[in-house]
């Protein structure tokens, strides 16, 4: 048997003293599969946010349903009093690539669900290309300047990985 066929076994039936865990890392808060990194101390401008996602192996959060949207504006505005000086919050939505048809970043896909404020996305100037949650808008959805520096929510994915209990 190959290593390979060692370790799909173990994956599928896995050894004593393995447990599942599936827990966020410490200050991020959890909502159903995924947990939130709402980074308010560091102003970075979109792509600059993506990629210190990234670093946290997480990207700028994609917000798929109304109820997803509910849960990341009250923290938008919890967290907002922490840091009076952002502007908002970046999200992971652009329309970059082909102007008016908004994607998500991670995925590729396109949005199925949005949370536009009154008039938006208007494209000002030809020059707004990237999602944010709008603070002046309470925290409803704009699309800003990619260059724009602000504060901005980072999204990871929970997994079950197998992790080794040691002890009873």
């Amino acid at each position: 048997m190959s290593l390979a066929d060692t370790l799909f076994i173990q994956f599928l039936y896995p050894i004593p003293g393995v447990a599942l865990q599936s827990q966020c890392p410490n200050g991020w808060t959890r909502r159903e599969n995924s947990c939130y990194l709402f980074v308010i101390h560091v102003a970075n401008d979109w792509t600059e946010s993506e990629f210190f996602c990234q670093l946290l192996h997480s990207n700028l959060v994609e917000i798929e349903t109304s109820e997803e949207n509910a849960f990341v504006q009250k923290e938008a505005i919890r967290h907002s009093f922490e840091n009076r000086d952002s502007h908002g919050f970046w999200i992971g939505g652009t329309d970059a690539i082909n102007e008016g048809e908004w994607t998500w970043v991670t995925s590729g896909s396109n949005f199925t669900y949005s949370n536009w404020a009154p008039r938006f996305p208007d494209d000002y100037r030809g020059n707004e290309d990237c999602a944010e949650l709008h603070r002046d808008s309470h925290f409803l959805w704009n699309d800003e300047k990619c260059d724009h520096r602000m504060s901005f929510i980072c999204e990871l994915a929970l997994r079950e990985t197998y992790s080794t209990i040691i002890g009873k």
